[in-house]
């Protein structure tokens, strides 16, 4: 289905700014071979074509020095389908001139109402990642730019250009809005299932939509996985499954994991990273009775909301199960 529409669609072109050394060329380079190229610093725009999954891009790499900045940038900006700003996560002086020209663009797209990528560029080389993440949030007021009042499609990723960290789930993010916006193609997703354990219990929290049928026997087979496993030590794991008609990716984190089925090709994996992390935190119990897994079930909710899929949260049930139980239907 993705594809079908991909094909009728005109290229889509992206702007990538920010200041030298940030990584542009070196972003851009990744996108067109899939490895790391140490690129040479832009005079004027590099202009590139590739093909993202299958989407057409055309990529406008446009030179950091401030000559570039004020006769260049705004033009090309002004004619892009979509905004990438990188910035230099290992140097944080560079923060305030940075934000002055991020800001900046913003201010030239304020009517075009196009997808903005925000990129902390460098993460390898950070070493303290998430004191620095709260500082460029904080120092970029990027907060302001997520809020319920903000009508800006906006995300920022911490990523590595060198490394390949998180560029998949930041382009997966961009292309999404980008047919999105394009066709009001929404990414089907079939069915969402989170499962939790912490001492003798085993919740699972999922979803109650129509399309979940479509999909019941592979959610029976990994709820019973995830039994028959949850008496050994749980172990880190991603599968990521194309089938025929759908695509199905499963995470588990020590004693969490979640399941989600899609008709969509490209499946956003920062929100579900994100929300096993948020639990991990969140559960400090060593039981899961009635009033801490309404807590649980409640901050699933609340997650889902926020994350790409906020349809689920309206129909989430939450079930104790057992291999016992599970025999039975």
């Amino acid at each position: 289905m993705l594809f079908e529409v991909c094909s009728k669609m005109t290229r889509f072109s992206i702007a990538i700014t920010g200041l030298p050394q940030a990584g542009k060329s070196s972003f851009t380079q990744r996108l067109l071979s899939g490895t790391f190229v140490s690129s040479p610093p832009t005079l004027g725009v590099d202009v590139e074509f590739t093909e993202y999954q299958g989407f057409p891009l055309q990529i406008w790499d446009m030179g950091g020095h401030q000559a570039f900045r004020k006769h260049i940038w705004k033009n090309y900006i002004n004619l892009s389908s979509a905004l990438i700003f990188i910035f230099d996560a290992s140097n944080l002086e560079s923060l305030p001139e940075s934000k002055e020209w991020f800001y900046t663009t913003l201010e030239w797209i304020e009517n075009k109402n196009i997808p903005v990528l925000f990129l902390g560029n460098k993460m390898d080389l950070v070493v303290e990642k998430e004191k620095v993440m709260e500082k460029i949030v904080e120092g970029f007021e990027l907060d302001k730019l997520t809020s319920i009042e903000s009508k800006m499609s906006f995300r920022f990723f911490f990523i590595s250009v060198k490394t390949g960290e998180y560029i998949s789930d930041a382009m997966n993010w961009l292309i999404n809005k980008l047919v999105s916006k394009k066709t009001n193609f929404m990414p089907n997703i079939l069915s969402v299932d989170i499962f939790v354990k912490k001492g003798d219990i085993n919740l699972h929290i999922h979803d109650n939509t129509r399309t979940r049928e479509k999909v019941k026997n592979v959610i029976n087979a990994y709820e019973k996985k995830w039994l028959e496993s949850s008496n050994q030590k749980q172990l880190s794991s991603m599968e990521e499954i194309n089938f025929e008609e759908y695509k199905l990716l499963f995470i588990s984190y020590q004693n969490i994991a979640i399941l989600v089925t899609t008709e969509h090709t490209l499946i956003e994996k920062g929100p579900l990273l994100s929300l096993i992390e948020k639990l991990t935190e969140f559960i400090s119990t060593d039981l899961l009775n009635e009033e801490t897994r309404y807590l649980v079930f409640q901050k699933v909710k609340k997650e889902l909301e926020k994350s790409f899929i906020p349809f689920a949260s309206k129909t989430l049930t939450c079930k104790v199960i057992s291999i016992d139980n599970l025999a039975k239907h």
